[in-house]
């Protein structure tokens, strides 16, 4: 699960890149829409414990993958637009997390867990072994 988790978060990063700077209003806009979301999912009960209520919590259940995809660049972006403001960051950690949760719970809930695995080792050059052929040999030894 923890492979799965990190290949998440990386393709959450490449979304960061070429995003325009944003306008500090916009940020503080967002950011207050954003802190209550989380901080209300977290500190609900859906999420004192490990269990697929908490990524889709009172709140974020309303978000689709694609929206909170939308939210680590944006307030990644607002970090240096808004340097006198603090919670951004944290803000980029929650959204990445319930992703990262959403993610692992399908990958297990559709019993993807194991093509994940085959399909990572491939991408990192790991050659698994080919499955024994237990057939009989249909050509004749001499």
């Amino acid at each position: 699960m923890t492979k799965i988790l990190a290949v998440v978060l990386i393709t959450i990063s490449a979304f960061a890149q070429d995003q325009p700077k944003p306008k500090v209003r916009e940020c503080r806009a967002n950011l207050s829409r954003w802190l209550p979301l989380f901080r209300d999912a977290y500190g609900s009960p859906a999420c004192n414990s490990d269990s697929l209520a908490c990524p889709f919590a009172a709140g974020l259940r309303t978000l689709s993958t694609h929206e909170l995809l939308d939210i680590p660049p944006q307030a990644e972006a607002c970090i240096f637009a808004d340097r006198h403001r603090k919670g951004y960051a944290w803000v980029a950690t929650r959204a990445e997390n319930v992703i990262v949760m959403r993610a692992g719970y399908f990958f297990r809930d559709a019993d993807l867990v194991d093509d994940y695995i085959r399909w990572e080792d491939r991408q990192r050059g790991i050659v698994n072994p080919a499955p024994e052929d237990n057939e009989p040999d249909t050509v004749a030894r001499r």
